[in-house]
């Protein structure tokens, strides 16, 4: 459960979605540039680069979470849903450059 609700008023489904999406992306965006290794921010990029389809970038963000998560500060069976994360979006970008498509 993420403890700060901020970053799931993002992902709220309404009228303007995509324009919220948009500055919900900036801010987390500015956040890992004020803090580089604010895995959380990190995490949410990478979610909501899989759910807008930009696979590489999703891989770019979980590869991130991977490389600045501190031993122990992450149960083992949430940094390996962070790892299958990054391989899908990984396998996904790969087709996706082939011309599959996904539903």
């Amino acid at each position: 459960m993420n403890p700060n609700p901020t970053f799931r008023l993002c992902l709220r489904s309404t009228p303007k979605g995509a324009t919220q999406l948009a500055k919900g992306m900036a801010l987390l965006e500015k956040a890992v540039d004020l803090e580089p290794t604010n895995v959380n921010a990190l995490r949410h990029l990478g979610h909501i680069s899989m759910n807008t389809k930009d696979y590489k970038k999703a891989e770019f963000w979980f590869n991130q979470v991977l490389t600045h998560t501190k031993p122990h500060s992450m149960m083992p069976e949430e940094l390996e849903m962070v790892y299958i994360f990054k391989e899908t979006a990984a396998m996904q970008a790969v087709c996706k450059s082939e011309g599959y498509t996904f539903q």
